[in-house]
């Protein structure tokens, strides 16, 4: 799924930014968005609130030149 957003933003002449968020901790999900250019740019303490809990979520960012 992640490769084929990847190729249609590449593809669309408009989209200039794909922006995503990921809850810390998904070491897996930051592995996978890194492999396909994204790169980390922020963070949000407590942003989501799962289980009785509140987590930090990462800002990611993927910069596409035309």
């Amino acid at each position: 799924m992640m490769k084929a957003l990847v190729t249609f933003v590449i593809n669309d002449l408009v989209i200039k930014v794909v922006s995503l968020i990921i809850k810390v901790g998904k070491e897996r999900a930051v592995y996978l968005s890194k492999k396909y250019g994204f790169e980390v740019v922020g963070r949000h303490k407590d942003n989501v609130y799962v289980n009785n809990q509140y987590y930090d979520v990462l800002l990611m960012d993927l910069y596409l030149e035309k």
